[in-house]
């Protein structure tokens, strides 16, 4: 928790210094959701997060460097830093992704839990960082106004 913190200072003070390029939403004062939920996963669990993504990717274990090389265009980073703030993808570590679209992780996740069900891989369920009972399903960060909706077994 105390890292992702740390990581989301140091992200706005390169943004104001014009380091990182193009829109960043800070994830500042939501790090315990985040350490909180991810704990609970297995390493192969899939998470999917919306536009204050770089805590939910930190806590799923993608290395912070990796995430800011990501997020100030560098090669070396997540996505070969052509994902920027909001489109972070680190599949070696089970963040599946995030998008700028408020919502727009719930059917992309629950497409994976379709998927890890008709091939019976076991996923665990989080909708909103609500944890629910394992079933096959894909953790799921979003700042939509109902996320229950999408939760449960498929």
């Amino acid at each position: 928790m105390w890292r992702i913190r740390l990581f989301e200072e140091q992200v706005g003070r390169l943004k104001r210094a014009d380091e990182v390029h193009g829109l960043v939403h800070l994830s500042t004062g939501q790090e315990g959701i985040a350490a909180a939920v991810c704990l609970q996963l297995r390493d192969d669990d899939a998470v999917y997060s919306g536009h204050r993504a770089h805590g939910h990717a930190i806590a799923k274990g993608a290395p912070p460097e990796r995430v800011m090389a990501g997020l100030m265009g560098r090669d070396t980073g997540v996505c070969r830093g052509l994902g920027g703030s909001m489109h972070l993808v680190d599949v070696e570590h089970g963040f599946m992704g995030a998008t700028g679209i408020v919502g727009g992780n719930i059917p992309v996740a629950l497409g994976t839990a379709l998927a890890a069900r008709l091939l019976a891989v076991h996923l665990y369920a989080v909708t909103g960082a609500v944890p629910s009972t394992p079933c096959t399903a894909a953790t799921i960060f979003s700042s939509s106004g109902n996320t229950n909706a999408s939760s449960g077994s498929l």
